[in-house]
């Protein structure tokens, strides 16, 4: 059970109808349960349910302009709604290292990414709630070690996103994209304590803030690792993205308007880092902790 009271002041310069204040006070439940049968000692079923709340972070609440062109603008929504989410999983394991499982869940008030238009040809890019989403998938993944210098992980994922809302005539969203993507890591043990890894990731497109289409992307990654000095040091050289597939693609048809929109990021990077170990290797290591104040950057937006 959470509890949440939030107040915000919408104030301008010179002040006018637009000055508001938003006062929220509300009590949630969110329920979590499961259950593990085992059916032979390679074989065990898995059921599992699960409610939780997302809340907006203070930039998506935040109504200030930001300016991303000539024509189009970005600001907050301070009136948006936390998203609640549900969630159904069946899953199958086998000797703990091959997992099936299918699963479905619905989002209610889903945070959307709405391109509306203003006169004059300008446009502006703001988070708004959606009626719902729901959506549907299934997963393959194993862990395998075939022999004693080879190792792979896959992960292979069939999902369905739907998404339904209606602001008014001429902005109505009706979207289901049904995707596939593929994760996979090969590992090769070679003498002279060299480590050989190829990767790589691929996904045939889907839905991005519940209105933008997003076209194929994916990337292939080399590393190759070398121990020196008895263990105690380690050479890694890396080199992701190799065939620069990872940048984006994604449109968007919404209130009369159509938007296209494409990225990078530094996805094609060489690396070469070197690490020692010093000290006696029979300490333990110091637990982690995370604490209030990570938690807080995550919702600021700057912890993602």
């Amino acid at each position: 059970m959470e509890n949440t009271n939030s107040e915000g002041d919408l104030k301008t310069a010179t002040a006018n109808a637009d000055d508001k204040n938003v006062k929220r006070s509300y009590t949630d439940f969110f329920p979590s349960a499961g259950i593990t049968y085992n059916l032979h000692k390679n074989h065990s079923l898995a059921l599992i349910y699960s409610s939780r709340i997302d809340r907006p972070n203070y930039q998506d609440l935040n109504p200030f302009e930001y300016k991303l062109d000539e024509l189009s603008f970005r600001k907050g929504n301070p009136f948006l709604n936390p998203q609640y989410s549900n969630k159904v999983e069946v899953s199958h394991t086998y000797k703990y290292t091959v997992t099936t499982s299918v699963s479905w869940s619905q989002t209610n008030d889903f945070f959307a990414q709405i391109a509306d238009t203003l006169p004059g040809g300008k446009g502006y890019l703001q988070p708004r709630n959606l009626a719902t989403e729901n959506v549907m998938g299934a997963n393959f993944s194993a862990s395998l070690q075939p022999t004693k210098w080879y190792s792979v992980y896959a992960n292979l994922g069939v999902i369905n996103q739907a998404y339904d809302a209606d602001f008014g005539e001429g902005k109505t969203i009706n979207t289901s994209i049904t995707s596939f993507n593929t994760y996979m890591q090969h590992t090769f043990k070679l003498p002279y304590n060299f480590t050989f890894e190829v990767s790589g990731w691929f996904n045939t497109g889907g839905v991005w803030g519940g209105s933008y289409k997003t076209e194929e992307q994916g990337s292939l990654d080399l590393g190759l690792q070398k121990k020196l000095f008895k263990d105690q040091a380690t050479l890694k050289l890396s080199f992701t993205d190799v065939l620069k597939t990872a940048p984006w693609k994604s449109i968007n048809t919404y209130a009369g308007i159509v938007s296209r929109a494409n990225g990078n990021w530094e996805s094609q990077q060489f690396r070469a880092s070197l690490s020692w170990k010093f000290g006696n290797k029979q300490v333990k290591n110091v637990r982690q902790r995370t604490g209030g104040s990570e938690q807080e950057l995550k919702r600021i937006g700057g912890g993602e």
